[in-house]
């Protein structure tokens, strides 16, 4: 929009110049409150605003007379105004302070003459008065709030540039990484969860997805993701991709970004709340036909059961269905028993990040790593690096790495704890030492007090501290101390300079850049006290990574890892997520003797052939229950592939195979028909491995038919391998010999495939 332009869009000056001018001059240097004063008290002033003095300090009161377009020949009406602004004392602050205007500002949609200026400024010799007029208007409006040249009401347009300015912040202070201002991000791949069918299955086969589609097309998305995927940091990419004036023109979506804590601790877990707190009355009341794009983050940082999560999707996918202008996408870790295996899944479009791929990774190390050359040994030595296989799973492992080595690094790290450990020694100052720029003082006290704010946050369940409460807390640990040190400089070095921590000072409140940084310190924390108990809190979402940097940090401790091997969840959703994380438990606790990881392998495969069982029986209430039988299975192999099909475990996997195929086990903790479904875990495992590995174990010790369930599921496993032994196409003709013309067998089949195991359970 024009200067010329200006005055045709500003029609009526109540409803249009006052409003806009009210946004401007609020952002104007210097002034810190601005008051509609229009009307029939106004007394001269259209609005006033107080000015703090640049050179004293004090408060100045502006008298702002505003005219549409041109001020020139009859002058009586301004000149009234400017009077009753100098001589009648007014109220401000809502009536609180009685204060007087000391200066005048004249402001014009077009032209002020040099001779209407020259009039007025003889009238009142002694006054200060400033004119503005059109070309001085449109310079401050492009300085100071661009946002009214858009084709928007200015109470959208401003609350779009305020949330997108906020986020843009918010991402600034949360990056791991300073690449100066031209910020990056690789974009991140979403696939949508595919449906459990070992029917029509092709395998890994997931369907990519254009988030933005997505939301146009379903109005409640789940998007999950592991440690570091970049939940938090998508979620800013699309606040600031909706709160574009032009993207919210075209679709109408008025976003709100919050976290699932703020949610439910302030608004008691109701939008409407939400919506009322966040948009501006006045706003509330003019804006028509928009839809709120609510997004929001970490549904899995509040500590609930996962019966109270349940209610929680529940809940708010309700609010969603009674209210057509809700749009909601909710970000969280895995939530097994909850995205795919509840009556909600048809009512809730589930999707999941994608690992990062190889040229993604190296993207990531070649744009952060600015000392990197992408030909150096280094790329090499990463690769061969157990750690790399975790680095596709995990952008923050790929942005830690990339800072590790633009440090000067000499050696990659093994694992994602070391990984871990390394960046914090970096970011607190142990390096620095060598360098002479830190005392051994200085690290230890950052390390301890950041390991105290960690315990503070976790065991509170809080995201973040107030700033007193974190300097208290710094205080009180330097003053048990005889460390001479400098509080001060401590706090300031804690916030300011280690990277892992960050102050927000308008808001006054501490926290961790990432929420993985929180659970690594209190994870040492407890390691450092040798206070920590070893409960099933082992297999609750809100404690899996801090047990899993726990045994990271000990590495050898073959009684904690036999602890959580033997101890039994008290409920089905931990024991699926035993199941789940007991890879990444044995994985981390990798120093301990390795009879240790054999027997936790065969453990854990004995247990997912027997979690098995008991769901498809339903013999006690399970989150799977809709799903059918062979969904099931498939399910359970699917999760053992990805969370077991390492080579650290091949030997175990070896092992584990061996001991069940000759009853090496407690059997009387087991169904007797445990072993073939044990054994073929242990199979699709292995084969991951080594693909020239068959079936044959399995066809060999059991050279009847197996079981159905596994029949029909080995029959798909082999169909599509190149090369398939004698032992397979034997099996398959049994198979076939088996289904020919038993209509009663192919209706029982037909039931494994399509009907709920719940359902199943209630006509038996």
């Amino acid at each position: 929009m024009s200067r010329e332009e200006l005055i045709s869009r500003i029609k009526d000056e109540v409803n249009d110049l006052h409003p806009m001018l009210i946004k401007l001059l609020a952002k104007l240097p210097g002034i810190t409150d601005v008051e509609y004063t229009h009307g029939s008290n106004e007394m001269g002033a259209d609005l006033v605003l107080a000015k703090k003095h640049e050179s004293l300090g004090h408060i100045q009161y502006v008298g702002i007379v505003a005219k549409v377009g041109k001020v020139h020949q009859d002058l009586s009406d301004i000149e009234r105004q400017i009077s009753e602004c100098f001589t009648v004392p007014r109220y401000f602050r809502n009536g609180k302070e009685e204060v007087y205007i000391s200066e005048v500002w004249v402001i014009a949609t077009q032209n002020v003459t040099g001779g209407a200026q020259r009039k007025i400024r003889a009238n009142f010799v002694s006054r200060s008065i400033e004119f503005i007029d059109g070309k001085r208007l449109e310079a401050l409006i492009n300085a100071h709030l661009p946002v009214y040249w858009i084709d928007l009401p200015l109470y959208v347009s401003d609350y779009l540039n305020t949330l997108r300015n906020i986020t843009v912040e918010l991402d600034r202070r949360l990056s791991l990484i300073d690449i100066g201002e031209n910020q990056f991000y690789v974009e991140q791949d979403i696939d949508e969860q595919p449906e459990f069918d070992y029917r029509r299955r092709r395998i890994s086969q997931k369907r990519r997805i254009d988030i933005h589609q997505e939301i146009r097309k379903e109005r409640f998305l789940l998007i999950e993701g592991g440690m570091g995927t970049g939940k938090s940091k998508l979620l800013r990419q699309l606040t600031n991709h909706y709160t574009n004036p032009e993207i919210y023109k075209t679709t109408n979506l008025l976003p709100i970004l919050c976290t699932y804590k703020d949610l439910s601790d302030s608004y008691h877990k109701d939008i409407e709340q939400l919506i009322s707190a966040t948009i501006a009355p006045e706003m509330l009341s003019q804006i028509e036909e928009v839809k709120y794009l609510v997004l929001i983050d970490g549904f899995d940082e509040k500590r609930n059961t996962s019966g109270e999560q349940l209610e929680a999707l529940s809940a708010l996918r309700s609010q969603v269905i009674n209210s057509p202008n809700y749009y909601v996408i909710l970000a969280t870790r895995y939530l097994p028993g909850l995205q795919e295996a509840n009556s909600l899944r048809r009512e809730i479009a589930c999707y999941e990040i994608r690992p990062l791929t190889l040229s993604k990774t190296i993207t990531f190390i070649q744009t952060l790593c600015t000392k990197l050359d992408i030909k150096n040994r280094i790329i090499e030595d990463l690769k061969r690096s157990p750690l790399f296989k975790d680095l596709p799973r995990s952008p923050i492992a790929a942005i830690l790495l990339a800072k590790l080595l633009n440090e000067g690094s000499e050696e990659l790290p093994s694992n994602m704890t070391e990984l871990y450990s390394k960046y914090s020694e970096l970011m607190l100052g142990r390096w620095d030492m060598k360098k002479g720029l830190q005392s051994e003082k200085e690290y230890e006290a950052l390390n301890n007090i950041t390991m105290q704010l960690a315990e503070h946050m976790i065991l509170n369940e809080m995201d973040n501290i107030s700033l007193v409460e974190a300097k208290a807390i710094v205080d009180t640990y330097l003053s048990r101390r005889n460390l001479n040190l400098n509080n001060v400089e401590i706090f300031d070095r804690l916030i300011n300079r280690t990277e892992i921590v960050i102050a927000n000072n308008q808001m006054q409140i501490l926290s961790f850049k990432h929420r993985t940084f929180t659970e690594f310190f209190y994870a040492k924390s407890v390691l450092h006290s040798r206070d920590f108990q070893i409960d099933n809190r082992a297999f609750q979402l809100y404690w899996l990574n801090t047990f899993f940097f726990y045994l990271g940090l000990r590495r050898d401790c073959p009684d904690i890892v036999d602890a959580i091997t033997r101890m039994f969840p008290t409920s089905q959703a931990e024991r699926w997520l035993k199941m789940i994380n007991m890879g990444n438990y044995l994985l981390a606790a990798y120093a301990s003797p390795y009879d240790t990881i054999r027997e936790g392998i065969k453990k854990v495969m004995l247990d997912a052939a027997q979690l098995y069982l008991d769901t498809i029986a339903m013999r006690e209430e399970s989150p799977f229950g809709h799903l059918p039988q062979m969904g099931i299975l498939w399910l359970v192999q699917m999760l053992i592939r990805g969370g077991y099909s390492y080579t650290f475990f091949q030997d175990a996997l070896e092992s584990a195979a061996v001991a069940i195929a000759t009853d090496d086990f407690d059997k009387d903790s087991y169904d007797p028909e445990i072993k073939p479904y044990a054994l073929f875990l242990l199979n699709v495992a292995y084969i991951e491995l080594d693909e020239n590995q068959t079936f044959d174990l399995l066809f060999e010790l059991y050279p009847d038919p197996l079981p159905l369930d596994l029949s029909l599921t080995l029959r798909r496993e082999t169909k599509n391998l190149s090369e398939r032994t004698r032992l397979m196409r034997k099996q398959d003709k049994r198979v076939k010999k088996l289904l020919k013309g038993n209509q009663n067998l192919a209706n029982i089949v037909e039931k494994m495939y399509e009907t709920p195991v719940r359902q199943i359970k209630q006509r038996n």
